[in-house]
């Protein structure tokens, strides 16, 4: 309803078929953006981005490509790099918010006005 109604722009992050699969026929569907972040043409920039925030603690571009292609990870990129306002994640996983938090920790610099993470 959000986005049919022009409250919100939903992106959707998963598989692209499996996401389009469970959306067929759904009311509004057609508002709703599907993206899949391991054919994104922003992995490689999202992988990027996280090598720089995370170098320092060891991580490789294969361990941020790793980490980009993931759904969480993915989703906390877009909003560092401003291409999305925020996230909801997590609802299908057994123990979802130390993932989501995990991977929203990761793809943030804190500063000393920075607000705290909430889940």
């Amino acid at each position: 309803m959000a986005a049919r109604d022009g409250l919100a722009r939903i992106q959707l992050i998963g598989p692209e078929a499996a996401i389009n699969e469970q959306l067929a026929g759904q009311d509004g569907a057609e508002q709703i953006d599907v993206l899949d972040p391991t054919t994104s043409d922003k992995l490689d920039g999202y992988a990027a981005a996280y090598l720089e925030l995370r170098k320092k603690k060891g991580a490789t571009p294969e361990v941020a490509r790793e980490a980009m292609s993931g759904q969480l990870g993915f989703a906390a990129m877009m909003v560092r790099e401003g291409d999305s306002d925020g996230t909801i994640g997590g609802a299908v996983r057994p123990r979802p918010t130390p993932s989501v938090l995990r991977c929203r920790l990761s793809a943030r610099r804190p500063t000393p006005t920075s607000s705290p993470a909430v889940s």
